[in-house]
């Protein structure tokens, strides 16, 4: 169970990847030198089987996240760590699942803020 802003959320896929941003160089003498220059945590999530209020409850974050005033969302993981995150552009897909109820499935990619 994850938990965003103070939304919790019962995931059919979670994965955590460690980003980091630089470039590696490797000098004359072979010697090879790296430079960090950022590190984040990258998250996928992905939710089936959502019914309409808790679909409306992550458009309502995805709008938080977007507009004139947009603000980061706080992101509680399933081993307890905290993390401010956004949500890219083109991040979301989402859409109605096939069958007879109305559930719907929400794929998302939030980024860590640095």
């Amino acid at each position: 169970m994850i938990q965003i802003n103070n939304y919790f959320f019962e995931p059919t896929k979670f994965e955590k990847k460690y980003r980091e941003i630089g470039n590696t160089q490797r000098s004359f003498s072979g010697k090879v030198h790296t430079q960090n220059i950022n590190k984040y945590y990258n998250f996928q999530l992905k939710i089936e089987g959502l019914s309409p209020s808790m679909f409306g409850n992550l458009l309502y974050l995805l709008s938080l996240n977007r507009g004139e005033a947009p603000s980061n969302l706080t992101l509680l993981d399933n081993e307890g760590n905290e993390y401010t995150v956004i949500i890219p552009i083109n991040g979301v897909n989402y859409d109605r699942e096939e069958g007879e109820e109305e559930t719907y499935y929400w794929e998302m990619e939030m980024w860590e803020v640095i």
